[in-house]
């Protein structure tokens, strides 16, 4: 993955939770817009994330890639159900 923008889709569960409000309310704010992505840890298997709320205070947070979508991707289109495999006629068994 190169570094660059990439879009925060959703919050991950627990990341707001003990935050201060102003915070909660920014990472909030940024769903669904362009982010700064500034790299990825290993130990953590998170993405860092970068952004400055509408203060101009600058902050971090670390996700799962599957929270983001890079720029240049399309839209995650909803999973299709998978349809039963039928059997050739020879390979059918009859009553």
């Amino acid at each position: 993955m190169k570094l660059g923008d990439v879009v925060l889709i959703s919050v991950p569960p627990g990341l707001l939770d003990g935050l201060p409000e102003e915070d909660q309310e920014a990472i909030l704010e940024i769903v669904g817009q362009p982010i700064e992505y500034r790299g990825y840890c290993d130990a953590w298997a998170r993405l860092e994330l970068n952004f400055i709320d509408k203060a101009g205070d600058r902050h971090t947070i670390w996700v799962e890639e599957c929270f983001i979508q890079h720029i240049d991707e399309k839209p995650v289109e909803e999973p299709v159900e998978p349809r039963p495999v039928e059997k050739p006629d020879d390979e059918k068994v009859s009553d």
